[in-house]
């Protein structure tokens, strides 16, 4: 064999190795979505949730787990016009937005967590694709101005979780996106199988399968990552936020994910 061959042959396979490298670590969307949320700081949701915007009151149920309780939606807390006052940025202008916008695929973990231990086997990956990736963010100045909105029994509920010295926080910030999941099947699994599967993902991302006839799951306008303000919280008509040069305090930490739940359980 020539050296130009030789040569030639050991170019090939440094490219062919770069390649497989890049696309592997680099290529597009085959990053972590829990990577990205923490590089900007959010706690990941998981599953995603649609029970957290911008002015939720939220409490810690539970640290590991990482559990969240509801204490007030955000029109409780900040009344019916907190909409209007929560600002919008989309991958155009996000950077958090842009790098979260594509498609993804779940690892090994994460899809025999959803499939099941006996089902995973059948399935041969999933892939998640979000899309109208946003970044919203409620300013520090609405919280002063709708404090006065606040509902008796939001007050009432903060209050009763205060005095019991538990992990209270308000959400500033969340990236909202719409989803969807496809499921690539191993072999040739009957429908019936198939559709038992998908059922059985759906309800554990808290989803509906829109068409049975397909292998996909969506779900529109989900927060997948929070981040918090406890400071915020502590904001009503008679007692001013804390002041200082200190950092804003976060209750929610940002390496590990969280589950949202409705109504916030009796501390143990």
């Amino acid at each position: 064999m020539s050296r130009k061959i030789i040569v030639a042959l050991a170019v090939l396979v440094v490219v062919a190795a770069a390649t497989y490298v890049g696309f592997f670590f680099f290529g597009g969307k085959t990053r972590a979505i829990d990577q990205i949320l923490r590089k900007y700081e959010f706690t990941e949701l998981d599953p995603p949730s649609t029970l957290a915007p911008p002015g939720t009151l939220v409490v810690v149920n539970k640290e590991h787990p990482l559990v969240i309780g509801v204490i007030c939606g955000s029109s409780e807390a900040l009344g019916d016009k907190l909409t209007d006052a929560v600002l919008t940025s989309s991958s155009s202008s996000s950077k958090e937005a842009e790098e979260l916008t594509g498609s993804f695929r779940l690892g090994a973990e994460n899809k025999t967590r959803l499939a099941g231990e006996a089902d995973s086997k059948f399935v041969k990956r999933i892939t998640l694709t979000l899309s109208d990736v946003k970044l919203l963010e409620l300013p520090d100045s609405a919280v002063f101005q709708l404090i006065g909105n606040r509902k008796d029994s939001c007050a009432k509920a903060l209050e009763f979780r205060q005095k019991r010295n538990s992990k209270v926080s308000m959400i500033k910030a969340v990236i909202q996106a719409n989803v969807v999941y496809q499921i690539d099947f191993e072999g040739n699994l009957d429908t019936s199988a198939k559709a038992q599967i998908r059922e059985r993902i759906a309800g554990n991302l808290g989803l509906k399968i829109r068409d049975q006839s397909q292998d996909m799951i969506q779900g529109n306008g989900l927060y997948w990552g929070v981040r918090d303000d406890e400071s915020l919280a502590t904001v009503s008509l008679t007692h001013p936020p804390i002041t200082g040069a200190h950092v804003r305090p976060r209750v929610l930490p940002v390496d590990r994910s969280a589950a949202v739940i409705r109504e916030p359980a009796e501390d143990k």
